[in-house]
């Protein structure tokens, strides 16, 4: 089996009649005695993954998802589902610590998840379970009839964890509240993975791609960045919520969690069904959840069905800071085609002109990062570091790479290039994609942190530290200035007009804005909390006076410490 293993992997790249023959061949020749446990299990299971994802033919497509299918039915003993927690394979369990809403949906999907007893949470288990008894049972947690665990399950019956979330929802109502409450608990559960699984998750039924001739490996992203988005295929709010819940089965059965596709807004779900077998799915956050003043967008990927990406772009007018998670298990794939997928779609839908790249992406504080040579998957495509020091350094460890002589980068150098982000301009979306690789860096967007930081100072200044008064009168001020009215609104849109004030307050010359701009303006700000955070995205690119006040407040001529 080792060997068949090898063939199979060593295959991946390779396509045509004579490759799909041989991995027909392979993956039969295992069906008929699969590995049960243990590393060759997952690396079998992987490669049934992938040969579903890039399949040669229906027969390969039907052997490896038939093959997949059979794995999930088999019923792993517990000796040897053990090893593989984590692993994501259907059979097997998956364990750690949740947010309250992954933990509610787990419940709702099943199998109920159950509490792993684990050291942090027994540490802390009567101090929260006397936070969730009523005050009449507190002080039975000092019996000596019943141990810890043993209260908790009297407690808390069949279903301690639904029941957790219950208590916690009757003692603190507020959502955000009831969050932080079951943060605390540090409640580590065990979940048993059966069709939410890296074997059987699946996005909805599309016409499939068979990868009949050679993968993509170089990519024009010009051409894939100016290509138009076909019209998105899911908006319908059932549908909607579905999708939420194949990207929350994507992440849960990896025991990995992201704000979007935690608060996934069903208001806000896309699905583009793009080349090749590419889908790209799109979600915004609730209006709860967002971000103080960028938008936060996720995406989860997938290649015929099978997802094989996730990850997120923080959009603030025309920047867009995007992060990417391959799945490992789909390496020596089309993993760039893809990315160029993912970069298309938030180009189109969110009118970026500029992308970023945080250095942890391609290795800061990320050792598999720099094993697998990131930094170059990004420049490949045309990312370059904004430092213009870094990028003289990286042109010419790009040159030395393609040398007759050959050459590999050490890991001392990849690590030096991490001093700096990488960018991508792709220019304004009316003018067409022409990718301005070797134009010097030149921020689009003004630094957050800066103009978070100016709106301290304002306070200070303005208001003597004094934040009750700050944001009760920049509400009133800009609600004067912008001839803001007690118009029919969502009550999360008056929560965040009134959150964003503060910002709007502190330009000298706001009441002086003409009047079409203030109007602007003032629905710029109400769209932060409105039924799709998009709208308020594209709002704030329509505002050019907006941008310059905000850059001028992050930038002073002469900031006071």
């Amino acid at each position: 089996m080792r060997e068949l293993l090898l063939t199979l992997h060593h295959l991946r790249r390779a396509h045509g009649p004579g490759p799909a023959a041989e991995r027909l061949r392979l993956l039969t020749a295992g069906r008929g005695r699969p590995p049960r446990r243990g590393r060759a299990l997952v690396q079998w299971h992987d490669e049934l993954l992938y040969a579903a994802a890039y399949p040669d033919s229906p027969a390969v497509l039907r052997t490896a998802e038939g093959s997949l299918h059979e794995l999930a039915r088999h019923r792993l003993p517990a000796s040897a589902a053990e090893p593989l927690v984590n692993s994501g394979l259907a059979g097997t369990n998956v364990e750690g610590n949740f947010t309250a809403d992954i933990l509610g949906w787990m419940s709702e999907t099943g199998p109920e998840p159950v509490i792993a007893w684990d050291e942090e949470f027994l540490s802390g288990a009567d101090e929260a379970l006397s936070l969730l008894l009523l005050p009449s049972e507190r002080d039975a947690i000092l019996t000596e009839d019943l141990t810890t665990r043993g209260l908790w399950r009297l407690a808390a019956g069949k279903r301690p964890v639904r029941w957790i979330l219950e208590r916690a929802g009757a003692v603190a109502p507020d959502a955000e509240a009831r969050e932080r409450l079951v943060d605390g608990l540090k409640l580590a559960v065990r979940w048993r993975l059966g069709n939410v699984s890296r074997t059987l998750t699946r996005f909805p039924p599309r016409p499939l791609f068979f990868q009949t001739g050679p993968l993509v490996r170089q990519v024009s992203l010009g051409a894939v960045l100016s290509e138009p988005l076909p019209r998105p295929r899911a908006e319908a709010t059932d549908d909607a919520c579905g999708l939420v819940g194949v990207a929350r089965a994507t992440l849960a059965a990896r025991a990995r969690e992201t704000d979007t596709i935690t608060w996934g807004n069903p208001d806000e779900v896309e699905l583009f069904r793009l080349d090749r077998g590419v889908d790209v799915m799109l979600l915004g956050l609730d209006p709860a959840h967002r971000l103080p003043v960028e938008s936060y967008f996720g995406f989860v990927a997938a290649r015929n069905r099978i997802p094989v990406a996730y990850g997120g772009g923080w959009v603030f007018f025309g920047r867009c800071e995007i992060g990417v998670n391959l799945f490992p298990e789909f390496r020596g794939g089309e993993s760039a085609f893809v990315f160029a997928q993912v970069l298309r779609a938030y180009r189109q839908r969110y009118r970026v002109a500029q992308f970023l790249v945080d250095p942890y992406q391609f290795g800061k504080g990320n050792t598999e990062a720099i094993r697998s040579g990131a930094f170059w998957f990004y420049y490949r495509l045309g990312f370059r570091p904004t430092n213009p020091e870094v990028a003289a350094e990286a042109a010419a460890e790009w040159a030395r790479l393609h040398s007759p002589a050959g050459h590999q980068t050490p890991g001392a150098v990849l690590r030096r290039f991490t001093a700096s982000p990488l960018f991508l301009d792709v220019g304004p979306l009316e003018a067409g994609m022409t990718p301005k690789l070797d134009a010097p860096w030149r921020p689009v967007a003004p630094d957050l942190p800066t103009l978070s930081l100016a709106v301290t100072r304002w306070i200070a200044h303005h208001h003597q530290g004094n934040r009750g008064r700050a944001q009760s009168e920049s509400l009133r001020l800009v609600s004067r200035a912008l001839g803001a009215t007690a118009r029919r609104r969502l009550k999360s849109e008056r929560v965040w007009f009134e959150r964003l004030a503060p910002l709007a307050a502190m330009i000298p010359d706001l009441s002086h804005w003409p009047p079409a701009e203030r109007r602007r303006l003032e629905e710029a700000l109400a769209a932060k909390g409105g039924r799709q955070e998009r709208d308020y995205a594209l709002r704030l690119q329509q505002l050019p006076r907006l941008l310059q006040a905000w850059q001028r407040a992050a930038h002073p001529p002469s900031a006071p410490a």
